[in-house]
C-alpha cells in the first residue's frame, strides 16, 4: 500500500501523458517548496551572526531599560514612542540614496525625532517601541529582517550622516544624541 501512495506521487513527475511545460511547473514549484522550506529550518537551527547579535542587543537595552526607568522616568508617554517608531520605519523603506546625497530623507526624519529625546530612558524607549522589524530595501539594496533600530539605521544610513565625518549643516546622528546627554552611539553596519 506505501508504495502504491508513493508511486501516485511520484508518477506527476515522471508520466509522459502530461504536458512538458505542466510537468517542468510542478518541477519547479516543488524545487521552490523544498528551498523556502530547507532555508527557513536552516535559519531557525543556525541563526546568523547579526540574529545573534541583534538578540544580545535586545536583551542589553531592555536590561538598561529596567534601570534607567528606575531613576528617570521616560518624559513621554509610550505612544509617543510608537509614533516615532512607525515614523522612522516608515522613513526607511525603500532604496535610500544616502551614498549619492550628502543628507537623506530619512537621516533628516530620524534627526528631528533624536532632537527631541531627553534621556537614555527616552532612547532606550525608542528602541524598544521599534522593537524587530523588516525593512525593505528597494531596488539597490537587500531587504533587512527582524532588525532592531541601530541596526536598521547603521545598515540604511552612510557613515557621514552617523559618525558625522563631513559636517557641513547639520550634526551627526551621534552628535545629535550626545547633545542630548544620550551615552549610547550609533555605529555604520
Amino acid at each position: 500500500m506505501p508504495n502504491k501512495i508513493l508511486s501516485n506521487i511520484t508518477s506527476v513527475y515522471t508520466d509522459k501523458s502530461i504536458n512538458g511545460w505542466l510537468r517542468g511547473i510542478i518541477w519547479v514549484g516543488t524545487i521552490a517548496i523544498v528551498y523556502v522550506g530547507g532555508k527557513a529550518i536552516y535559519s531557525k537551527l543556525f541563526p546568523s551572526s547579526d540574529t545573534i547579535r541583534i538578540q544580545q542587543e535586545q536583551a542589553q537595552f531592555s536590561n538598561d531599560l529596567s534601570t534607567s526607568i528606575s531613576t528617570n522616568p521616560p518624559s513621554f508617554q509610550t505612544t509617543q514612542f510608537n509614533e516615532w517608531a512607525d515614523e522612522i520605519a516608515t522613513s526607511l523603506q525603500g532604496t535610500i540614496y544616502s551614498d549619492l546625497l550628502i543628507w537623506s530623507v530619512p537621516f533628516t526624519t530620524i534627526n528631528k525625532i533624536f532632537e527631541q529625546l531627553k534621556s537614555n530612558t527616552d532612547y532606550l524607549m525608542l528602541i524598544k517601541s521599534f522593537g524587530l522589524r523588516d525593512i525593505s530595501g528597494g531596488l539597490l539594496s537587500a531587504n533587512l529582517n527582524q532588525v532592531d533600530l541601530p541596526t536598521a539605521i547603521g545598515k540604511k544610513l552612510n557613515d557621514v550622516e552617523i559618525n558625522g565625518s563631513y559636517v557641513p549643516f547639520s550634526p551627526s546622528l551621534n552628535d545629535t544624541l550626545h547633545q542630548q546627554g544620550i551615552t549610547y552611539t550609533i555605529s555604520k553596519l
